[in-house]
């Protein structure tokens, strides 16, 4: 239990995650303004109606993929998306662990 100057208390934060420093808010960002992007394409929270962990993992392989061949090369396949894109599967297949 934590108490502060003026009396007012709180639980422990010991065991809790920590956002404000193991999240990059720069990446955070970055990773909002594409899904914001994508919701005006798809419909907000889309994934939530369920999209199977295999398909995701083929689209991971393919940014991944197109990612290596621009840092490698310097061509810009498609968008700038790729990392962004690999997030959003990553975060879907993990979504779909936990709710398994």
């Amino acid at each position: 239990m934590r108490t502060f100057d003026t009396g007012a208390k709180r639980d422990s934060n010991e065991g809790k995650e920590n956002y404000s420093v193991n999240v990059s808010a720069l990446a955070l960002r970055r990773y909002a303004r594409y899904m914001t992007g994508k919701a005006n394409l798809y419909g907000e929270g889309n994934y939530l109606k369920g999209i199977p962990s295999k398909e995701c993992l083929e689209s991971l392989l393919r940014h991944i993929n197109k990612y290596l061949i621009e840092k490698q090369t310097g061509i810009v396949v498609e968008d700038s998306g790729h990392l962004s894109a690999c997030i959003f599967n990553i975060f879907c297949i993990m979504h779909n662990d936990e709710i398994d």
